[in-house]
């Protein structure tokens, strides 16, 4: 092919195809097709469009339970493959059935979900012709997703993802979402940068996914979407990190669409994302350190803290940690002068003080985790900066 499938077309061969394309769906123009396709005719296919590509391709330590499941079944019982493994995924713009030849023509189409399937099959094919063994005769099942508008498709490929183990920062990645996060992150970390694929590894990168959940805990009560409820909001940030990233693309999508009816407010907290990205994250860092928990009894057994060869504290674990952010959240305005979002001076007592508080909370858990997605453990903390505030006046000022 002189260009990929998702550049051009593409004419997949089929023994059965379905038009199962639903009435939401005719609504607004979209068509859906289940189709039965020889597992040679995936290797047409390109994956820019899948959530993540085919991590082995890269790192081939990187074969997990799962590709050695779709190997094991390709080699030895290929006649249960289409039964056992749910297929793939397929985008595209067109579709033109031709069913005197059995084909279906695609335009820009590529798989959205299962280049770990295509990635195991594109193996198997070239073991079996290696070896010099006659290619068996195995289906996959394709489900044929056709939109002619490529965000709607993308935000599809997230949803389907968010569901599963499978993580969608490589897509967003690809589609430049992170860019401009990067940019203003690393203006703070000149060293590091943000990963924007799952085959970026080193020290020098940051997860993405955990930066963007540390802003959201940091977010204003005053920004949250409409609709939405701030005593679940807030949690969201520690457990529901796909949500998280997510809510990052809408709001990127909803700030590039003026027509959007939450456009300003996408606009806003979009700006914040960036705003905040490096000092959300030197907060964070702050917050970890040996200087706020040492000698605070955090029980260790229970992942409470990470310690060093000689003993010393080098992380806090998100789950104490997530509350006391979104009480400092009362910290973060926006600089009419400086147009753009800071974190305003924190009081250090206030921050022992909270420290201290959470710490002893978590020692009521049974498992550290729940202490993060428990809305009072939240609430306790604001009492204590409640506190706080009635007993002394604070000067809030801007560095």
């Amino acid at each position: 092919m002189s260009v990929t499938s998702s550049e051009g077309s593409v004419t997949l061969s089929y023994s059965i195809i379905r038009n199962v394309t639903s009435a939401e769906e005719e609504s607004y123009g979209s068509k859906a097709f289940i189709a039965v396709i020889p597992i040679a005719e995936a290797l047409k296919l390109d994956t820019r469009g899948n959530v993540r590509d085919y991590i082995p391709d890269y790192n081939g330590n990187k074969r997990n339970s799962t590709h050695k499941e779709i190997e094991a079944t390709l080699r030895d019982e290929s006649e249960r493959f289409i039964q056992r493994h749910s297929g793939i995924t397929i985008k595209a713009t067109s579709i033109k059935v031709l069913d005197d030849k059995r084909h279906a023509v695609l335009r820009e189409a590529s798989i959205i979900d299962g280049a770990q399937t295509r990635g195991e099959i594109k193996r198997f094919l070239a073991l079996c012709e290696k070896e010099g063994t006659p290619l068996p005769n195995i289906h996959l099942r394709a489900e044929i997703l056709v939109d002619d508008d490529e965000e709607k498709l993308t935000l599809a490929a997230i949803a389907r993802n968010t569901s599963t183990n499978v993580s969608y920062l490589s897509i967003a990645g690809a589609k430049r979402y992170y860019d401009e996060l990067d940019e203003h992150f690393r203006a703070h970390y000149p060293d590091l940068k943000l990963k924007k694929s799952e085959t970026d590894t080193g020290e020098d990168f940051i997860e993405t996914e955990k930066l963007l959940q540390i802003v959201h805990c940091l977010m204003p009560k005053d920004l949250i979407p409409e609709g939405k409820q701030w005593a679940n909001y807030r949690v969201q940030a520690y457990y529901q990190k796909a949500s998280v990233a997510a809510n990052f693309s809408r709001d990127i999508l909803a700030a590039r669409d003026p027509s959007n009816k939450d456009h300003e407010g996408a606009k806003t907290r979009y700006k914040f994302y960036l705003d905040m990205a490096g000092p959300a994250w030197a907060l964070r860092e702050k917050l970890g350190s040996a200087a706020y928990f040492e000698g605070l009894r955090l029980y260790e057994g229970r992942g409470a803290v990470e310690r060093d060869d000689n003993g010393k504290i080098v992380s806090v674990a998100d789950s104490i940690i997530f509350p006391i952010l979104s009480t400092l959240s009362y910290f973060v305005r926006f600089n009419e002068k400086k147009q753009r979002w800071m974190i305003v001076n924190i009081p250090d007592a206030l921050i022992r003080l909270l420290a201290s508080s959470a710490a002893k909370s978590s020692r009521s858990y049974q498992k550290l985790m729940l202490m993060g997605r428990d809305r009072s453990a939240y609430e306790q903390l604001d009492n204590v900066l409640d506190s706080m505030i009635e007993a002394q006046r604070m000067n809030i000022v801007f560095d």
